[in-house]
Order: structure tokens, then C-alpha cells, then sequence
């Protein structure tokens, strides 16, 4: 997968990671704060998906209700989106 691209999975993955947790235990329709990523560990993933081309912002992904919405958000600014 080249640094540029987004998917889903890829912001699964990478929550999943800085939650600490599987990514199999992960429900979409779930808090996403509620997972256990507190702010410092969301602004370090938002730099990671600046970096595919993902721009959004702090407040947008941090206002999002739930993994899902964060994911609809993602993908909305994703340069492949």
C-alpha cells in the first residue's frame, strides 16, 4: 500500500494501535474517544493521516460520535476518497 492511500482498514489499524487494543475489538458504531485514545495519542494519528493527504481537522475527528462517523470523515478527505 503506498503512503498515499486510505482505507477503512487503515484507520482501524491504526486506532487499534494507539488504543492498545485488537483490531477485532473494535465496533464501528462505538464511542471513539470511549476506546481509550485520549487527545495526544489522536493528535499523533491525525499527523500520520496528514501525511497520506488526509486533511481534516482536530475538532472534525475528535466531534465524531462514533468510529463510524470518524471513518465517513476520514474517507471524505482522504485524496482517494
Amino acid at each position: 500500500m503506498s503512503e498515499n492511500t486510505f482505507d477503512d482498514d487503515v484507520f482501524v489499524t491504526d486506532l487499534a494501535r494507539a488504543a492498545g487494543i485488537e483490531v477485532s475489538e473494535i465496533d464501528l458504531d462505538e464511542d471513539l474517544l470511549g476506546l481509550g485514545v485520549d487527545s495526544v495519542r489522536l493528535m499523533a494519528l491525525l499527523d500520520g493521516w496528514r501525511g497520506r493527504g488526509i486533511d481534516v481537522s482536530f475538532p472534525d475527528i475528535a466531534g465524531a460520535a462514533t468510529v463510524r462517523e470518524a471513518v465517513t470523515l476520514l474517507r471524505r478527505h482522504s485524496p482517494i476518497g
